[in-house]
């Protein structure tokens, strides 16, 4: 299994394996330092290597690592849709939509949310279900609160962004006061073979996709087996069974991968923050400052723009966008250290991602 930095040199995109929380999406913090495959200590510590000199940890326990969700909505007392804050603890989102799901006895296509959360952590973000107002679940894991109501129902990127507590352990000094970082996405972003997955259903290979999916575990592959059981051959509509937001993550998860191998190339180039490509269907290569970069990567992934159009299944074409090279750190404050653990807390725009930034805050002779 690859980390991003070392998988983009040794491995074609479209084969690999990423595990969740490894060093996906990442990149040397600084020049001298190196990137090496995460250590998995017990059911929650992952060890993140960056040096020579020594590692740090993150997430020695869900609560080390804290999230809440910055709504754009504005909820009021009217509307079709009721909003609730949904925390969870050590799950991941699609895991808690199904068990909200099973509990009040709809369709997880039936609630609507404005991004995934990381696993292994406490987060806290909202939701959306139309014409419910009863619902509320008290647990250790998962929680469910009224928030108020309104005319619209969550979606993917519905949000401002999202504030972070973290605790960052074995360290030797007090990260450093960083203004921005490589605004690269992070682990999360890719699951175990989500990008695999995308990238099988841009090349129209729907069998591939679907054999990967079934050798995952969870609900929505068994409702892809069971409609294979009932419609042979039918890769389709297997994938169609699979709720719309989930199933387009596949492709976006890809799409993103191809953004951080453009961006760490870019990077070496660029002197300013500017706005990379997220390749799809509208990309326009020829009008891109760096467009050999782009027509470099599409070439050694054998894609082309309007293999993003999917015609075979309804809504699942990506036009594509924009994404700036570096993101801005807000309100960053750092605790005490004490006893090699560090609190650090900031604030990032939607679509940003706190691991990468973590990273950029030290150096190598921070760690222990």
């Amino acid at each position: 299994m690859f980390g991003y930095a070392e998988m983009i040199q040794k491995t074609d995109l479209g084969r690999f394996e990423l595990p969740i929380y490894s060093l996906g999406g990442c990149r040397p913090i600084q020049a001298r330092l190196q990137v090496h495959h995460p250590s998995k200590i017990h059911k929650y510590l992952y060890t993140f290597p960056i040096s020579k000199k020594g590692m740090y940890t993150i997430k020695n326990t869900p609560e080390d690592f804290q999230v809440k969700e910055i709504p754009s909505i504005k909820p009021g007392n009217q509307g079709d849709f009721t909003y609730f804050w949904l925390m969870k603890r050590n799950i991941t989102t699609s895991e808690a939509i199904r068990k909200v799901a099973s509990r009040f006895r709809i369709k997880p296509g039936q609630i609507g949310f404005s991004g995934t959360k990381d696993r292994l952590a406490v987060t806290e973000q909202l939701i959306s279900i139309k014409a419910r107002t009863d619902i509320s679940i008290k647990g250790k894991n998962l929680e469910v609160t009224f928030f108020g109501k309104g005319k619209e129902p969550l979606r993917l990127g519905m949000l401002l962004g999202n504030n972070f507590d973290i605790k960052i352990r074995d360290l030797k000094k007090k990260p450093k006061q960083v203004l921005k970082f490589l605004n690269l996405y992070g682990e999360q972003r890719f699951g175990t073979k989500n990008a695999e997955i995308g990238k099988d259903i841009i090349k129209k290979d729907f069998k591939s996709a679907v054999k990967t999916i079934q050798a995952s575990q969870g609900s929505w592959e068994d409702q892809a087996k069971l409609h294979l059981e009932e419609h042979k051959n039918d890769f389709v509509g297997a994938i169609r069974t699979i709720p719309r937001e989930i199933a387009m993550m596949f492709v976006h998860s890809y799409q993103s991968l191809l953004w951080n191998r453009c961006a760490e190339k870019i990077e070496s180039f660029a002197k300013e923050n500017l706005p990379i490509p997220i390749i799809g269907f509208e990309t326009d290569i020829d009008d891109f400052k760096y467009r050999e970069i782009l027509k470099q990567v599409m070439k050694e992934e054998d894609i082309k723009t309007r293999d993003f159009i999917v015609r075979q299944i309804p809504g699942f074409s990506y036009p594509g966008g924009m994404r700036m090279l570096y993101a801005n750190l807000h309100e960053l404050k750092i605790g005490n250290l004490n006893k090699g653990t560090c609190k650090v807390s900031f604030r990032l725009d939607k679509g940003c991602y706190a691991t990468v930034a973590i990273r950029d805050l030290l150096s190598p002779e921070d760690l222990r």
